[in-house]
C-alpha cells in the first residue's frame, strides 16, 4: 500500500486503562483512514462491531476458512481512525492505515 502508514500496533494493555485515540491521532485533512480486516485471522466475536463509534464495521454473512463468520468494513462510513476496533480485537485481524488522498 503506498503512501498508507500503519498506525495500530498491539500494545499490552494495563488493567484499567482508557482505550482511545493515540495522542497525535487525529487525522489530517489529506488523509483517509482505511481498515484492513485480515479474515483468516478473524473468529467473529463482535467487539471491534460493538465498539466502532461510527459503525463503520459489521458481521459479514460469509465464512472463513476456520468457518467464522468475519468482520466486514463499510468503505462509504466516515471512519475517523481512532483505531478503538484494531485495540479491542484479540485475534489482531485488524489493521488501520491512514492513506494520502489523491
Amino acid at each position: 500500500m503506498r503512501g498508507a502508514k500503519f498506525i495500530v500496533r498491539r500494545r499490552g494493555r494495563q488493567p484499567g486503562a482508557a482505550l482511545g485515540p493515540r495522542p497525535g491521532a487525529m487525522r489530517k485533512s489529506s488523509e483517509m483512514p482505511k481498515v484492513v480486516v485480515q479474515k483468516e485471522l478473524c473468529k467473529g466475536c463482535g467487539l471491534c462491531v460493538d465498539a466502532c463509534p461510527t459503525k463503520n464495521l459489521a458481521m459479514g454473512q460469509r465464512v472463513n476458512a476456520q468457518g467464522y463468520a468475519y468482520v466486514v468494513w463499510d468503505k462509504k462510513a466516515k471512519c475517523t481512525g481512532c483505531a478503538i476496533c484494531g485495540r479491542l480485537c484479540p485475534d489482531i485481524a485488524l489493521r488501520i492505515y491512514k492513506e494520502e488522498r489523491k
